[in-house]
């Protein structure tokens, strides 16, 4: 989609958002940056489960959007299955959003409605629902696929079930737990070495079956579980590093390739663990999801963690962070943001 097109309808503009995206969102808040008339970013986010989160999430989406320093208008997309009791569907999440944009000097200068009964205008008091023909079938969908472009239905994650004997899996497992105190920072003493060591292995597909079972009990251990989330992108040992690493804080691109393979790693190793020892897994899964700007599937794994282990703590940590609006910053920079190979 790098040729010009001109997209002047609310059909055409919402079809160029799903090309862009390449799904079709749900429970989803798109906005795109504008300049002139050109069309700049497209972001991304799930709409707040609770209206506390409202304000953060558009003081969230504005600053990613004034990241281009192009932009000087917006426009929005709302995704809701929500038909709305009294007004628009999410109309205290619009209005913050607005203000919000203005403030940011790039107002809104027009906003739309997806819903199960089509689209329509959602600043347009008296706008009347249009069917979703309109947008798969009009010239602007039309046109991005002649030029190869396509989207996908939906953006669920897939997320491996376990394959195996349950109780005899979780006893080879129990029995390797680690019940040594261990310290994130101390990585020349055991069983951090080791468990480093089986990380990297397995990530680099040397591992054996009894590697497989080793790592599933080393990510039990909170302090191990850290410590191999941060080697993912950073393998300094500094104090700095490790919480920048963590928290997606990095001035450099990441090996994306070995996150990639990190990621292959873990959903191979989910299907070989059952019960609450999935959790760590999960959520370290739902992290990656997390530092690549898929904020969908992040949430996805990061419930699933907690439906494994509902006091996990540190999938209810990001769980809050994402349904904040809450992006790595990683994602936000189009230098170090995620570009699969």
């Amino acid at each position: 989609m790098n040729e010009k097109m001109k997209v002047s309808t609310g059909a055409g503009i919402i079809a160029f958002a799903l090309h862009t995206l390449g799904f079709v969102p749900t429970e989803s808040l798109v906005i795109m940056g504008v300049a002139g008339n050109r069309m700049r970013a497209t972001l991304r986010m799930d709409l707040p489960r609770s209206e506390a989160a409202n304000e953060t999430i558009s003081t969230v989406a504005t600053s990613a959007i004034l990241s281009d320093v192009e932009a000087t208008a917006s426009l929005f997309i709302v995704f809701t299955g929500d038909t709305g009791t009294d007004g628009q569907p999410r109309e205290a999440l619009v209005e913050a959003l607005m203000r919000e944009l203005v403030k940011g000097g790039i107002p809104a200068r027009n906003g739309w409605l997806v819903g199960p009964e089509g689209w329509m205008s959602y600043l347009d008091l008296d706008a009347q629902m249009h069917p979703m023909s309109e947008v798969t079938d009009g010239i602007t969908n039309a046109e991005l696929t002649f030029r190869g472009s396509s989207y996908a239905a939906t953006n669920e994650a897939t997320i491996p079930d376990f394959a195996g004997d349950a109780i005899a899996t979780a006893t080879r497992i129990a029995a390797q737990v680690t019940s040594t105190e261990t310290d994130t920072f101390d990585t020349a003493a055991e069983p951090m070495v080791t468990a480093r060591a089986t990380w990297q292995n397995t990530i680099d597909s040397r591992a054996t079956a009894e590697d497989n079972t080793a790592l599933i009990a080393f990510l039990q251990d909170a302090m191990i579980r850290d410590r191999l989330m941060a080697d993912i992108v950073a393998t300094s040992t500094s104090v700095e590093d490790f919480n920048n690493a963590m928290m997606g804080n990095l001035t450099d691109a990441p090996n994306w390739r070995r996150v990639d393979d990190a990621e292959a790693t873990l959903l191979q190793l989910l299907t070989e663990t059952p019960g609450k020892y999935r959790a760590p897994l999960l959520t370290v899964t739902g992290w990656i999801q997390w530092l690549k700007g898929k904020g969908t599937h992040a949430s996805q794994y990061f419930l699933a963690a907690l439906e494994t282990d509902g006091s996990y703590q540190l999938a209810q940590l990001f769980d809050r962070l994402t349904d904040a609006g809450h992006v790595a910053p990683v994602a936000k920079n189009q230098a170090t943001g995620y570009k699969p190979e």
